[in-house]
């Protein structure tokens, strides 16, 4: 019979014993371990639910355009809805796996936060520069710049896989999106870009380059989790704070807010409608990069010119030019293959699944015979 060994030495044989394994301190755990990549379906939906923001988005900037009104009074409407709408749906049914909205940890919390700031300044941003840059040189720059650098954080630092035919897709796009827009910069015009207006607008397309990457990087946090901190932001912070610099006796009335407030009955039904169409497209956006891989998803970004120019034809019966319907066909032409190609990937894996099942089944009743 063997004597009891020392419990110093037992402690020593164990920690040896958990090192050799690779499970003591400074291995990798199983909630260490990367996120395993976006399936062919999560990455097909993704892009659908992107298409859906893109069409909600445009419809909220076609009644900025459309009303023009104070920057700020827009922002109160969209994220008055966030806060309405997230605290009641959280109280009635809570999402699973999610114990409080503003994080289930610390570093939840600090993501959450880092969302929040990013997103009221790409938003306060974004609806600021529509009543100050011409909507075909604002859509030019953000669609010359916002997909690539989506996609290249995305690969770059995260390593995921870019679609196939990457590069007669940009190619494409982007002439597709001069012949669209025909931005003054490259067209001769006689309007010019105000300068203000340029900054605004690129300040407003790297810091939502940023927000999506942090999204998508974390699917565990909710969407509610995400808008509550937003609104909470927006509405305690940065409305107060603006409004209350245009109110100093030494500052110019109105800059920060961008124009005075309105709350006449169309007005606040214009209101109301653009926090209906945020809390939408919100969520859509979020789902959509949180499903699939930023550096597929993001190329359907194109289709806001779709969108745009179809609603701006409607309301405000514009004429199309021919550089213009070519450029959107060959944008749509473009996403339209994307989806395509990726529902074939979809379909593929689904197949792929589907035989991997049905084999596994035969190979049990074969065991279970034998």
């Amino acid at each position: 019979m063997k004597p009891n060994p020392d419990p110093e030495e037992q402690t020593k044989m164990d920690q040896a014993t958990r090192t050799d394994l690779g499970v003591g301190e400074g291995s990798i755990t199983e909630e260490d371990q990367p996120a395993a990549a976006p399936t062919e379906a999560n990455n097909f939906w993704g892009m659908l639910l992107v298409a859906a923001f893109l069409l909600f988005y445009t419809i909220c900037s076609a009644i900025i355009s459309y009303n023009e009104g104070c920057t700020l009074q827009w922002m109160l409407g969209r994220y008055l809805a966030f806060l309405v709408f997230c605290p009641i749906a959280w109280v009635v049914r809570k999402p699973e796996q999610h114990t409080r909205f503003y994080g289930d940890t610390l570093y939840d919390t600090k993501v959450i936060c880092l969302h929040a700031i990013l997103e009221i300044l790409n938003v306060y941003t974004y609806f600021y520069a529509l009543h100050m840059v011409y909507v075909g040189d604002m859509e030019a720059i953000f669609l010359f710049i916002a997909p690539n650098l989506i996609a290249f954080l995305g690969r770059f630092c995260f390593k995921e896989a870019l679609p196939q035919n990457i590069v007669f897709i940009i190619i494409v796009n982007i002439v597709g999106v001069i012949f669209v827009t025909q931005p003054s910069f490259i067209f001769p015009s006689e309007k010019s870009i105000d300068t203000a207006g340029l900054v605004l607008v690129l300040s407003s397309t790297i810091l939502y380059s940023l927000d999506i990457t942090l999204i998508g990087q974390h699917p565990n946090i909710h969407w509610m989790q995400f808008q509550i901190g937003s609104g909470l932001l927006t509405i305690a912070v940065l409305l107060p704070v603006c409004y209350g610099i245009d109110r100093l006796p030494w500052t110019e009335g109105g800059v920060l807010s961008g124009g005075s407030f309105d709350f006449s009955w169309s007005m606040l039904a214009w209101n109301a409608a653009v926090g209906a169409f945020s809390l939408l497209s919100q969520v859509c956006l979020i789902y959509g990069y949180q499903m699939g891989a930023s550096t597929k998803v993001t190329y359907l970004e194109y289709v806001n010119l779709i969108f745009a120019y179809s609603i701006q034809w409607i309301l405000f019966d514009e004429f199309r030019s021919v550089f213009e319907i070519i450029g959107a066909v060959l944008i749509a032409s473009t996403s339209l293959i994307l989806l395509y190609s990726q529902y074939r990937l979809y379909d593929e894996e689904r197949n792929s699944t589907g035989r991997d099942s049905e084999y596994a089944s035969l190979l049990g009743d074969e065991e279970d015979r034998l």
